[in-house]
């Protein structure tokens, strides 16, 4: 059997074998812990189970457990000691995660086809840690879970202590909610008094009579987790998509001027044979090309230079 005992923010591991082993500060207590006093724990390990018995009241999981009542400890639990000291169960993660992934649906038939066992499955159950159910689990298969000593009841309680009809779990969506269905012998959850309906949560015990039940939430699929996404950028809003072609508003009309183009000269058959539309539509202007500009230009220039020149050599003689 693995325990672990986180003493001074340390965490030790112990293997224990079968039986009973005290706990305590005295020197004849099996594992001493200074500072604790003299066999304050009595554990016994039977079956892969562990139970305690303290001398004094102490804290196991959400709710204070009286004195000298042996009680089941279910994986991990904590109890929690004098001194900041906590012993607990560790989860064996190997076989948490060999689990077959039983449907709650399912937890009935595959239960008495005895293909799974109660721990194995993925559904809500409740496990009796005090009275003389000890050590059984009970899977939640139903909506409306009726809990009590009577025959038809899903959690059927061994507890004289206990009403026929004691308290309802009803699930509503993926939580679940305790209602006590009688006054006579009281119902307590996590220790207060339950007087009306009240969320339940995993790790809350249930306390009826002298029993006590351990609530264990379902454990989901792995297809059914929630993925988590790191919130991001503000999301523009959609723009709407364009309307169809053919719903599409024209645009507006924008008057351009036109730009001419410079078109060299054709011969007259190529405008013989032209189509009969261009005839009626005007051709464009045609402009003088600005190479044939610069060279009158230049040619100009030149011949007045030479005209200078002249001049000035017939005065000159």
């Amino acid at each position: 059997m693995h325990l672990e005992i986180v003493f001074d923010n340390e965490v030790m591991p112990v293997d224990l074998r079968d039986g009973q082993v005290k706990v305590g500060g005295g020197p004849k207590d099996d594992i001493r812990l200074g500072g604790l006093p003299h066999g304050l724990l009595t554990l016994t390990l039977e079956n892969g189970q562990v139970q305690v018995q303290s001398i004094r009241s102490l804290r196991i999981g959400k709710a204070l457990f009286p004195a000298n009542v042996p009680r089941l400890v279910v994986p991990g639990e904590e109890l929690r000691l004098p001194n900041d000291v906590v012993l607990r169960q560790p989860v064996d993660q190997q076989r948490r995660e060999s689990r077959k992934l039983a449907a709650t649906a399912f937890v009935a038939k595959e239960l008495l086809s005895g293909d799974v066992s109660p721990e194995d499955t993925r559904a809500a159950t409740f496990t009796c840690v005090t009275g003389y159910d000890k050590g059984l689990t009970f899977p939640i298969t139903a909506d409306d879970c009726t809990i009590g000593r009577a025959e038809d009841s899903h959690v059927k309680v061994r507890d004289r202590a206990v009403s026929r009809l004691h308290a309802r779990l009803l699930r509503r969506g993926k939580r679940f909610f305790l209602r006590p269905s009688s006054d006579m012998n009281g119902t307590f959850l996590n220790g207060s008094r339950l007087k009306a309906e009240a969320p339940i949560q995993s790790g809350d015990v249930l306390e009826l009579g002298q029993t006590m039940l351990r609530f264990n939430g379902p454990e989901r699929a792995p297809e059914e987790q929630t993925a988590v996404v790191s919130p991001g950028p503000a999301k523009q809003e959609a723009k709407p998509p364009p309307p169809p072609a053919e719903e599409a508003a024209a645009p507006a009309e924008i008057a351009v001027e036109p730009i001419p183009v410079p078109v060299a000269d054709e011969p007259a058959a190529a405008l013989d044979a032209a189509p009969e539309a261009s005839s009626t539509q005007p051709l464009p202007r045609r402009r003088v090309p600005s190479e044939l500009l610069f060279m009158g230009v230049g040619a100009l220039l030149a011949a007045s230079g030479l005209a200078v020149t002249l001049g000035l050599y017939f005065l000159t003689r």
